[in-house]
């Protein structure tokens, strides 16, 4: 902790008081503007500014000392690099039709996970699925026609490029883990810096994913969807971020029994948290069968910015 450890009144240090405002009273209270006066001088921040140089309009206010950490390059540091705000590519999508199902029934996740199996085969680097649920249990296995999951622990999976990350937990932290997982992979394009900072590869430009998962347990993202839906409508108010890949969702078990499972895994909660989005924002698909939903994942996967459910 830096801040103050205690007051005459109350002790700040391993107390809830330090995760709220220490010193709420420090615009009229001495005692607590000479506490906040301290700590703010701990940082030493004079150290690393050119007072003098900002009076007198002469110069820059960091100190050349402090600015000599960043690259020398503009566009290699990492708030102006390229790669942090115009990373978008389009995947390269076979054609959807190719896959449709005629005179039968089907499956409609069957159907679907035989086109992502096409989509990884054509992207072997910058499309993966996360998924929190049990991928075979979606009937989405048909995609390990085309790869396997990724499974750091396990040493018939670890590291051979699978383009399936699965954490078999239907609570909290797997499902937020796989949700940052899935956000940070669009937002970065595999972009890694040499030791001297003024130089960058990028690997894999323009990342997509696809998020699948019963229906009664997505919901544990919600907020985390929100949030990062609040970041692009923001980012989307720039003049300098480009637009990134679509969130994408598809959920299983929706209104009737769908496959094995039924009434327990259903919840339409995050459709109607969807729906209080800025509209320009999500998109809702119901797709009534295989076919339907083979044309809107193809659609959904040429999209930009928006969170598709």
């Amino acid at each position: 902790m830096t801040g103050p450890r205690k007051t005459s009144k109350k002790r700040l240090q391993g107390s809830f008081h330090s995760h709220q405002v220490p010193l709420e009273s420090a615009f009229k209270d001495d005692e607590q503007f000479s506490l906040l006066d301290k700590w703010l001088q701990s940082y030493r921040i004079r150290e690393l500014l050119e007072l003098d140089l900002v009076k007198s309009g002469e110069g820059w206010f960091v100190t050349s000392e402090a600015l000599s950490i960043l690259p020398k390059r503009l566009d290699r540091r990492p708030g102006m690099l390229k790669e942090s705000y115009a990373m978008y590519r389009p995947l390269d999508l076979p054609s959807f039709e190719q896959f449709a199902v005629e005179g039968k029934e089907a499956s409609l996740m069957k159907t679907i996970a035989k086109y992502l199996a096409e989509v990884v085969r054509k992207n072997p680097s910058t499309f993966r699925i996360f998924s929190p649920d049990e991928f075979e249990s979606n009937k989405l296995d048909g995609v390990f026609e085309a790869t396997m999951r990724e499974f750091e622990w396990d040493p018939e999976t670890a590291k051979p490029g699978g383009r399936v990350i699965e954490m078999l937990s239907e609570h909290n932290p797997a499902s937020q883990a796989l949700q940052g997982f899935l956000q940070g992979y669009l937002l970065t394009g595999g972009t890694w810096f040499a030791f001297d900072l003024n130089t960058s590869v990028t690997r894999y430009p323009g990342r997509h994913g696809l998020f699948p998962s019963y229906e009664a347990f997505i919901g544990i993202v919600t907020t985390m969807i929100e949030q990062y839906a609040k970041f692009r409508k923001l980012a989307g108010e720039t003049t300098w971020r480009e637009p990134v890949a679509s969130l994408n969702y598809i959920v299983t078990s929706t209104l009737w029994r769908q496959e094995h499972n039924g009434y327990s895994h259903q919840n339409p909660g995050l459709i109607g948290n969807l729906l209080t989005l800025p509209r320009h924002m999500t998109r809702i698909y119901l797709p009534p069968d295989g076919n339907c939903a083979l044309s809107v994942i193809d659609h959904c996967l040429r999209s930009k910015d928006y969170v598709n459910l």
